[in-house]
């Protein structure tokens, strides 16, 4: 982490039987943008991790993600959300161990009165097989 980093690292769990693997996150929306009818960004619009999670089924683990470059807009809009204490999405591309199943969760990070952020589920995509909405 450098000084002047956006960083973030909430839980996650497989909300499926078998192991998942991280793959690319994207920050979502910030401030007041938010509705349940909202689809997920386009693939091309998501960011690369560093590195891949993986995580076993059953197991419990957390990603991480961060914005360095001060000049990108994304940054400037969480870096805003964070200072207003604005909610925000974050909105993660993730696989089975061999690349398919790939499904986007989208979380919401909520304030809390005690300066820390909640981050809570909203929704799922399933992107190799038919929605079940």
């Amino acid at each position: 982490m450098m000084e002047g980093d956006v960083n973030a690292s909430p839980g996650e769990r497989p909300t499926a039987p078998g192991e998942i693997t991280s793959l690319a996150n994207h920050e979502g929306n910030v401030g007041n943008e938010h509705t349940s009818e909202q689809s997920h960004p386009p693939l091309a619009d998501f960011h690369r991790l560093t590195r891949d999670t993986y995580l076993a089924a059953g197991d419990i683990g957390f990603w991480q993600g961060s914005l360095r470059d001060p000049l990108d807009d994304e940054f400037a809009q969480v870096r805003k959300a964070i200072d207003d204490r604005a909610l925000m999405t974050v909105d993660l591309l993730y696989s089975d161990y061999e690349g398919g199943q790939r499904v986007i969760s989208r979380f919401g990070l909520l304030p809390r009165q005690d300066g820390t952020w909640l981050p809570a589920p909203s929704r799922h995509w399933n992107l190799d097989r038919d929605d079940p909405r």
